[in-house]
């Protein structure tokens, strides 16, 4: 079956003066496969979709020819633009699955036809052009509203995800649920290795990332996210590789398919280096400096999700992003990021929570008071962080559940700071953020970590989550024995140690 999109493109610009910035030099509307585009202006401007499929690029000072690069899934497709102001110039581009084919209309239709040649590295030549005759500013942008505006009456209400299955038999449930929630909304059965859902669209559909489970499989569930976009037709892959599960077919989803991929190339990095520092046929400076470089990994992880965030701030990627790992990022940073928030997100839960984190974390910052904590230990007994944090002259509070990797890979090397700083006052408690009982107490037996431990088994609605706004773990906290909160969310064991070393020092 062909799939359409239209590219429109309102000529609107001049070299002899600077027109105001609000201008719409080129309005891309993609309506189908077409996942990112870019112009190959002097400096390759890219051009970011909002959620409705519209990339608007402003450049009032460049006419001429140009070329539109449009990347569809597994390929790249250049088109032939020819500037010049007043004119109209659209153009229809039919995908097919073996190649692509463009028609135009309007002035230069003949000149722009797309020729199937190899435009890579065709050079471009640009025509300053000056406008004979003011530019309605006003009008252009009223017939493109008008565009958006009945294309958007004319898309299905619905998001449709079609998806391919490897490695889960035929007959086996999948559900559709709402991220980080137990919300289900709609389940199906996997058939000739195929599943389909129809998802509503609606403000819980738009707003959160959205998640299809194979809740059976174990030790977790095989997944992949998505998000639901009015119209979409999605493919999704869904396999026990869960590196590989993806979601293509609208521009949020190729946004997000791009941050999993730069994000598990840096996680592979830190994962394989974490791994070697514990290999004990390695001299202790080998370890060291293996576990130096998995810190930088992990670093430049927190450097990505911040940098990502912030420019995907107008979409939901950007506000779940933000939400969730916020309690990583520089708190300076995140609150410049906050203010950059479009005022259409301002109810949004995820924004009316952030806003209130960081009240939260100033309360609980380096420098505060630990907030006391009182759950059930392994046996039921109730126990209290107070009842630790009095005894040790710096305590470690180490937060993290059975189904963390990254938590229990954590563990060897907590454990070795333990034995080695005991006898000079340094002590740990594990808070668990497990929401079933058989799976921490498994896990407190395969790991054999010789500390107390508490949990609610609340699972993110812990009470230790929302004293000290947890959104990922493993998170840390070190408190003196006067309850001053000197050090938070310190990661790897190099960096725990230079802090136990420097305040341990201090207090001699």
């Amino acid at each position: 079956m062909k799939k359409l999109l239209s590219v429109i493109m309102m000529m609107l610009a001049g070299v002899a003066f600077v027109l105001p910035s609000q201008v719409q030099l080129l309005k891309v509307v993609v309506a189908d496969k077409a996942l990112q585009a870019q112009t190959s202006i002097p400096w390759q401007k890219a051009l970011q979709f909002d959620n409705k499929g519209v990339a608007i690029l402003e450049n009032p000072e460049i006419t001429g020819r140009m070329e539109l690069l449009v990347e569809l899934e597994e390929r790249k497709e250049f088109f032939n633009a020819i500037v010049e102001p007043g004119q109209t110039l659209t153009i229809t581009v039919t995908l097919k699955d073996d190649k692509t084919e463009a028609s135009y209309t309007g002035k230069y239709a003949e000149e722009c036809k797309y020729k199937n040649a190899d435009m890579y590295f065709y050079p471009s030549t640009y025509i300053p052009v000056k406008p004979e005759k003011p530019i309605d500013f006003a009008a252009a942008k009223a017939m493109l509203e008008d565009v958006l505006s009945a294309a958007s009456a004319l898309a299905q209400q619905t998001c449709k995800v079609v998806g391919n299955v490897k490695d889960i038999a035929d007959g086996k449930t999948l559900v559709l649920m709402v991220e980080r929630s137990e919300q289900v909304i709609d389940s199906t059965t996997i058939k000739d290795g195929k599943f389909e859902f129809v998802i509503p669209i609606n403000d819980t559909t738009t707003q959160y990332p959205l998640i299809v489970s194979y809740p059976d499989s174990s030790p977790l569930p095989v997944q992949v996210q998505l998000y639901a976009e009015p119209g979409a037709v999605l493919k999704a892959t869904l396999s026990n590789d869960l590196e590989n599960n993806h979601v293509v077919g609208s521009p949020l989803n190729f946004i997000y398919k791009v941050f999993t991929e730069k994000y598990m190339a840096v996680m592979k990095k830190a994962i394989a280096l974490r791994t070697a520092s514990l290999d004990e046929s390695l001299s202790e400076e080998e370890r060291a400096e293996k576990t130096r470089l998995a810190n930088a990994e992990q670093n430049k992880i927190i450097e990505l999700e911040q940098e990502f965030a912030e420019q995907n701030i107008d979409n939901i990627i950007g506000i779940n992003l933000l939400a969730q790992r916020a309690v990583l990022f520089d708190k300076k940073e995140v609150a410049r990021i906050m203010k950059d928030v479009p005022a259409k997100w301002d109810n949004h839960p995820d924004v009316i929570q952030l806003r209130k984190d960081l009240m939260v974390e100033a309360k609980t910052a380096e420098g505060e008071s630990y907030i006391d904590l009182t759950m059930p230990d392994p046996k039921g007994k109730s126990m209290s962080l107070s009842q630790h944090i009095k005894k040790n002259k710096l305590t470690l509070v180490d937060f993290w559940a059975s189904w963390c990797g990254p938590c229990r890979a954590s563990i060897p090397g907590v454990k070795r700071l333990y034995a080695k700083y005991k006898k000079q006052g340094f002590g740990v408690v594990g808070v668990s953020l497990d929401s079933k009982k058989e799976t921490w107490l498994k896990a407190l037996k395969e790991l054999d970590m010789p500390w107390p431990q508490m949990s609610d088994v609340k699972g993110w609605d812990s009470e230790a989550a929302k004293a000290y706004n947890i959104k990922g773990i493993p998170f840390t906290l070190l408190v003196a024995k006067d309850g001053t909160i000197v050090g938070r969310n310190i990661w790897g064991e190099q960096a725990l140690e230079e802090r136990i070393v420097k305040f341990l020092g201090e207090q001699k």
